[in-house]
């Protein structure tokens, strides 16, 4: 495509994105097709979650799937979750939360599995999921304004009723940074591909400006009620390739996973332009988790990161929070491993979801960031960070599965230990401990800190931010 589209990506693309039909099989043409290496391959669906089962879905059915990482987001201010009608349903009309912080705006809530799904070395692992999706109070082409922070010149964007709210599936790679995802609105969806930074993912190979890429791919009408999206990760010997579907439809696809489209010359709607070359990701997946929520991604990539001072900008709340909401029911998610030689039992292809393990506290001040950690806590314990941003107060909130010693504590970016909330046995059940903000007798510096539950041998860690 000529540079001179993403110069101009806001008023050339616009007017024909609106106009594309779902699925459209011209529209999906527009990039070269990889060989499907369908032929010989045998197909496994494992049904994660339905929301449902005999004598009634609880709560506790729903925190023993999914984990809220990055903490509650809008149901800290009004819970809304709901199982009626065999579905999960969730609103938040209008939007309360925002922050003028990073991606932390963008997240209203977010559950991802606490299972993972392993790529096959040669096949394929598909996420679908039933989404259907209100979005009240968007405004078509709404500009968003705000200011770049290093050099004080203004900063005005349109945005699409999917970036101002929308309800989301994800295919989440931690280890990477690696995304693809579904945003689903009132009248309109989007597919978007993006490589996050590992201050946002705590991965331990480092993703900074060279690497990170957020971008919107194809923007498509939708008609009001149910839909399936699906999302298809696809590894070949020698290449690899993700596709979006749209009930069955398939509406985008990349080749190169890990190079930004503009820096392969493909087509996308110019939303966002990436700051380096990306690299190659096909030999670093390893497992993906599911994901499903409510975002808005209103403000200018790459969204405050820290290398690349000179494009952060500022976006008033009253420009994040306009009377926009969105409220969504999910359903029936469901994960298909397609292999040539396809393992016997479902388990073969689930592990515990990747969790981020912090240096020991005695560790020399800055020497490590957080590591992957295989495994999981016993049913049913779970650590959550509320609110998330903090501008002070902070709730942790945890769940044993059983009694037992617990150590609960914070740490900074360095894995430097700065609190240590609770130490000393516990009960099964749910709890609760304050948090103040404060590291002895100083309060901390805005930034990003992890909290982490020791309990029966293991650790589990949630990251949250502090905002001045």
């Amino acid at each position: 495509m000529a540079a001179s589209r993403f110069r101009s990506r806001w008023t050339l693309w616009l007017p024909l994105a609106l106009t594309l039909l779902p699925g459209a099989a011209a529209h999906a043409g527009h990039r070269k097709d990889s060989p499907d290496n369908g032929k010989g391959m045998s197909y496994k669906t494992i049904v994660y979650d339905r929301f449902e089962k005999p004598g009634g879905y609880t709560m506790a059915d729903y925190l023993a799937k999914w984990s809220n990482p990055y903490g509650p987001g809008e149901m800290a201010v009004s819970e809304t979750r709901t199982f009626a009608g065999g579905g999960f349903g969730i609103s938040a009309v209008p939007f309360q939360t925002g922050y003028d912080f990073s991606v932390f705006d963008h997240i209203k809530y977010l559950a991802t599995s606490n299972d993972a799904f392993l790529i096959p070395a040669d096949g394929s692992v598909e996420f679908s999921i039933d989404i259907d999706a209100e979005t009240p109070g968007t405004q078509p082409g709404r500009v968003i304004e705000g200011t770049y922070s290093q050099s004080g010149d203004p900063y005005a964007q349109p945005t699409l009723e999917g970036q101002q709210a929308g309800a989301t599936l994800h295919m989440i790679d931690f280890g990477t940074g690696q995304l693809f995802d579904w945003f689903v609105s009132g009248h309109t969806a989007f597919t978007l591909y993006e490589r996050l930074p590992s201050s946002v993912t705590g991965s331990p190979n480092f993703v900074g400006r060279d690497l990170m890429y957020t971008q919107i791919i194809d923007e498509v009408k939708l008609k009001p009620g149910r839909h399936t999206v699906s999302i298809r990760y696809t590894r070949e010997p020698v290449r690899d390739r993700c596709e979006w579907f749209l009930d069955g439809k398939r509406v985008s696809q990349v080749q190169k996973v890990g190079v930004p489209l503009d820096v392969q010359n493909a087509d996308f709607t110019g939303i966002y332009p990436s700051m380096g070359p990306g690299e190659p990701v096909r030999d670093q997946l390893t497992a993906v988790v599911i994901g499903h929520g409510l975002f808005s991604l209103l403000d200018a990539f790459p969204f405050q990161h820290p290398d690349a001072p000179e494009l952060a900008v500022s976006i008033p709340i009253a420009n994040r929070l306009f009377g926009q909401g969105a409220r969504a029911t999910f359903d029936n998610v469901k994960v298909t491993v397609g292999e040539k030689k396809l393992k016997a039992h479902d388990a073969d292809y689930i592990v515990p979801a990747a969790i981020p393990r912090l240096a020991s506290p005695g560790a020399a001040s800055g020497a490590s960031r957080p590591a992957p950690e295989t495994g999981a806590l016993a049913t049913g314990t779970w650590l959550a960070a509320g609110p998330n941003p903090a501008h002070g107060a902070l709730r942790l909130t945890f769940a044993l599965a059983q009694d037992g010693p617990v150590r609960l504590s914070v740490y900074d970016a360095q894995g430097r230990n700065v609190a240590t909330l609770a130490d000393g046995p516990f009960t099964a059940g749910r709890h609760e401990v304050g948090w103040n903000g404060a590291s002895g007798s100083r309060g901390l510096r805005s930034g990003v800190y992890y909290a982490r539950l020791e309990a029966g041998g293991r650790a589990l860690v949630r990251r949250f931010a502090i905002v001045e």
